[in-house]
């Protein structure tokens, strides 16, 4: 992504009767609009219980993460791009890509994989609020048991 300018306004006021005299919009300077991936070190000491294989599928993850969803796309032949990078098996990738799921680090809802945006977010620190919070409201729906609520209603 290249650079955007950014601008400010000056304002000319008469005090006296509150009269806006002139008003400009000056150039300050320009801003990086480059994209960065970041880690979140609060809860990253899960990453010392991954194997090599685990750590190395995280890290091709990245590469295949959607900007501002943490969505990872991981078709056949991205996963053949993986094991090819990794010098490993596509059973290995998958295999990985489960244990990930199984330890936090990778979410999957709803049939989609995600990096959890706990430790792991490529967007805005705005979208990234709003994806913890779809998944704080999936980990809470989905731990749910609806047949003892129905019972407990009941007097079951």
């Amino acid at each position: 992504m290249g650079k955007s300018k950014v601008f400010f306004s000056e304002e000319s006021i008469d005090y006296s009767t509150g009269e806006l005299r002139s008003k400009r919009w000056l150039k300050r300077g320009e801003m990086d609009g480059d994209k960065f991936f970041k880690a979140y070190v609060n809860d990253i000491g899960v990453l010392k219980k991954c194997t090599p294989n685990e750590i190395g599928v995280l890290i091709e993850c990245f590469q295949y993460v959607d900007y501002n969803t943490n969505e990872v796309i991981l078709n056949a032949k991205r996963r053949l791009d993986m094991s090819i990078a990794l010098e490993c098996s596509k059973n290995t990738i998958n295999v990985s890509v489960s244990r990930l799921m199984t330890k936090g680090l990778l979410l999957k809802t709803d049939g989609t994989l995600t990096l959890n945006p706990k430790f792991f977010f490529y967007g805005d620190d705005i979208n990234r609020s709003k994806v913890l919070e779809l998944v704080i409201q999936y980990n809470i729906v989905e731990k749910v048991d609806l047949s003892k609520i129905g019972k407990e209603i009941n007097g079951i």
